[in-house]
C-alpha cells in the first residue's frame, strides 16, 4: 500500500513538459486578420492589441509555416501580401514635414514595402488629401493588392495629382522594388 501511495505522489510531483508554441502566436489581447496572396499560399496575419501602446505586428506565413515577423510603429489602413512573401500597406500621415507641391494637402496617403525578409524596402507619399474644408470630401484609399511582375494597384477614391484632384477613381500602379509610378 505505501508503495502504491509513493507512485501515486511520484506521479503528481512529476515535472511538467511545456508544449512549445509557434513564434507567430502573440499574447492574448491581439486580433488578427488573415489576408491571403492570389494562390492562398502565403498569408499575411496583421494582429493589433487591444491594450493601448502594443505594437502592431506582421506576420507572414508560406503555407502555414513562419517567414517572417516584424512590428511597425503605425497601423495600416490597407495591407496586401504576394506570392514572394513581400508586403505593401497603405497608411495616413500628417503632411507636417514631407516634401510637398501639393499645398492644400492636409495629409499623405503613404506606402510602404517590405520584402521576404521584413526589411522595410521603401516607401513614397502616393496621395494627398485635400479634405480641409466643410465643403470638400477627403480622399480615401479604397484597395491595394499586387498584381503580377511586382507591381502594386493603389486604388482611390479621387485623383490626388495636380493642383486641383479630378472627381471619382483613381488607379495607380507602381513598381514594388522601388515604389516607381508604372501607370495611372
Amino acid at each position: 500500500m505505501l508503495a502504491l501511495l509513493l507512485l501515486v505522489l511520484q506521479g503528481v510531483a512529476a515535472p511538467q513538459v511545456e508544449v512549445p508554441t509557434p513564434p507567430w502566436q502573440l499574447p492574448s489581447g491581439y486580433e488578427s486578420q488573415l489576408i491571403r496572396s492570389t494562390s492562398g499560399r502565403v498569408e499575411l496575419a496583421y494582429s493589433v492589441s487591444s491594450r493601448t501602446g502594443d505594437p502592431i505586428v506582421l506576420t507572414v506565413l508560406v503555407e502555414q509555416k513562419l517567414l517572417w515577423q516584424r512590428t511597425i510603429e503605425a497601423p495600416l489602413e490597407l495591407a496586401t501580401v504576394d506570392e514572394r512573401g513581400w508586403v505593401a500597406g497603405f497608411r495616413w500621415t500628417q503632411s507636417q514635414g514631407l516634401p510637398t507641391e501639393h499645398w492644400l494637402a492636409n495629409r499623405y496617403g503613404e506606402l510602404r514595402v517590405y520584402d521576404a525578409r521584413g526589411t522595410q524596402v521603401t516607401w513614397r507619399a502616393a496621395l494627398s488629401d485635400r479634405g480641409w474644408g466643410c465643403m470638400s470630401r477627403g480622399t480615401a484609399a479604397l484597395d491595394v493588392l499586387f498584381l503580377a511582375d511586382q507591381r502594386i494597384l493603389l486604388r482611390a477614391d479621387q485623383c490626388a495629382e495636380g493642383e486641383f484632384p479630378q472627381r471619382g477613381e483613381c488607379w495607380s500602379v507602381y513598381d514594388s522594388r522601388d515604389l516607381s509610378v508604372v501607370a495611372r
